[in-house]
């Protein structure tokens, strides 16, 4: 068992924050576009212009919830990942592999042009990255430790 000091003293593993973060992130971006074009063309038959295709997909309930799947599926992979480099820290690490893509959310929410998602949406997502990299991190803890 560590005490807290440790963990005040523990030299950061920033390969294994890179690697959870860059599956987090990449992943995330990589399957929700392909999502959105998939989407946008089914959706499309129902569009009369561009503007209206953004309204069919980015209000759809069935188009968020997806996407929100995806994205949590990354951020506990990334989590997870991350914490199994690292081989320390497992919920520290977890959360480590977040913090790109929280980042990345403060500055959609302080864009001066807006988003295309409401900010309440934004926030969400957010602090839910924070806890599904949490959790992948505690997978992985509970894994190593029940082998």
């Amino acid at each position: 068992m560590h005490s807290g000091r440790d963990y005040i003293h523990m030299k950061l593993n920033y390969y294994a924050i890179g690697v959870g973060a860059g599956v987090d992130l990449g992943g995330s971006m990589f399957f929700g576009t392909l999502f959105y074009v998939s989407f946008a063309i089914l959706a499309n038959t129902q569009a009369a212009n561009l503007q209206e295709l953004y309204q069919i997909v980015f209000q759809s309930p069935v188009f968020l919830g997806v996407s929100f799947l995806i994205g949590a599926t990354f951020n506990i992979v990334g989590g997870y990942l991350s914490a199994k480099i690292a081989d320390q820290a497992y919920l520290t690490y977890g959360a480590l592999s977040a913090i790109p893509c929280i980042i990345l959310g403060a500055f959609e929410l302080a864009n001066p042009l807006g988003s295309i998602f409401p900010v309440w949406l934004l926030i969400l997502g957010k602090i839910s990255a924070l806890v599904f990299g949490i959790y992948g991190g505690w997978l992985c803890k509970k894994h190593l430790t029940s082998n």
